[in-house]
């Protein structure tokens, strides 16, 4: 990624000032966009590198709250198109995730580099193509099994999370396990990195689910602290955090929408909605193959709280099949071979109180089922959301 960043002339842009990045298995974006919101409260230019991203691409590189306009992406990768060019001669060709960070890069090489860059890490750390800065201030969210396809335990997961920090940086951590802390400790002593950790005490008033949001803002809060140490203020700037525990009404009916897709979000979900004191729960659901879905659904099925559970199977990304998923089930389910199909039957049968879950994939496909069931007045807007193409799949 270096020499990418070298041959389009924006080493300058990986200075380390003002730059935070964050890493972890659970709340790294809703952490990211605390940090966002933070700074832009204080004042500060801030770009944002976030993942996935739900209805356009554009959602992956956000300037001051917002996702860059189409006029300023499309002038961005025109600007390093000819740079891309010479490198594919050289058989270096980016990813689209690399091509979303190399836009952010370009934006703040553009801005000067008094523009802050938050950046949500991919599945890695020390491996991960965002890992090009020296001596950044690193965030550290809770560290579970998720990702554990890409690392052989959770042992080598927490290192290579713990990777992305670098000697002489700073990681703040949220409170981890006890072998996931003890790695933490010997990694951070071993390359000399300064670790502060961030202790929150279980309120029982609080939902789980808001229990480690609250986790998440103290992380987030404590990061831009690092970054503005002057004038600060909070809370002046309204966020609402898609696909997290998100409610909306369509229809006469109650939808809960969140991407959680990994058995520690799911438990905390399954928690949180115990919380509500609300019965005979509908689930739509689908999720990628990588990901621990048999584990996942013996979550969902000893929880108890689904009277029914409608299997889909998003256009982005690899999921399981809607048929490999019932033959795990002994409740009552329903096989759609669309999320407009999936929504029309929960509006038809009467169903309320729907959670849909799983994947932040499932966003494309629920927004666009909306428009085209003529329920856009409870979507995002059409112009927001991307045609389908194939090579969104490998996001």
């Amino acid at each position: 990624m270096k020499q990418i960043i070298s041959g389009l002339g924006i080493n300058s842009a990986i200075s380390p000032h003002g730059v935070v990045q964050i890493t972890g298995t659970n709340g790294k974006g809703s952490c990211a966009l605390q940090v966002e919101a933070d700074l832009i409260a204080s004042g500060r230019d801030v770009i944002t590198l976030i993942s996935p991203h739900m209805t356009t691409f554009r959602e992956r590189v956000r300037l001051n709250g917002c996702p860059i306009s189409r006029e300023m992406l499309g002038d961005i990768v025109e600007s390093i198109a000819n740079g891309l060019d010479s490198l594919r001669v050289r058989e270096i060709s980016p990813t689209p995730v690399e091509i979303a960070f190399l836009v952010a890069l370009r934006l703040r090489f553009n801005r000067g580099l008094e523009t802050c860059l938050v950046i949500e890490a991919g599945c890695g750390g020390a491996t991960d193509y965002t890992n090009v800065f020296n001596r950044t201030i690193v965030g550290l969210t809770r560290i579970g099994r998720d990702h554990l396809d890409l690392f052989h335990d959770l042992i080598a997961l927490t290192r290579e999370k713990v990777g992305l920090s670098n000697s002489g940086g700073i990681l703040v951590s949220v409170n981890q396990l006890t072998e996931v802390k003890d790695v933490i400790k010997q990694e951070c002593e071993s390359r000399n990195i300064k670790i502060e950790w961030l202790v929150m005490h279980s309120d029982p008033n609080l939902s789980p689910h808001m229990q480690a949001w609250w986790e998440n803002q103290a992380l987030a809060n404590r990061l831009s602290q690092m970054v503005v140490t002057q004038n600060w203020k909070l809370g002046n700037v309204d966020r609402r955090d898609p696909w997290r525990f998100e409610t909306r009404q369509i229809g006469g009916r109650s939808f809960i929408l969140d991407g959680s897709h990994n058995p520690d979000a799911i438990q905390l979900l399954l928690n949180s909605l115990r919380t509500l004191h609300l019965s005979g729960w509908t689930g739509i659901f689908g999720i990628q193959v990588r990901k621990l879905y048999v584990e996942v659904v013996e979550l969902v099925l000893r929880s108890g709280i689904f009277k029914k559970l409608i299997f889909v199977q998003g256009c982005r990304g690899d999921f399981v099949s809607p048929k490999r998923l019932s033959q795990l089930i002994d409740v009552p389910f329903f096989c759609a071979n669309s999320m407009r199909k999936a929504i029309a039957h929960c509006l038809t049968t009467g169903d309320d109180n729907i959670v849909v879950f799983g994947s932040f994939s499932l966003a494309y496909d629920f927004e666009r089922a909306l428009h085209e069931l003529g329920l856009g007045n409870a979507a995002i807007p059409a112009d927001d959301i991307d045609p389908h193409q194939p090579w969104m799949k490998s996001l």
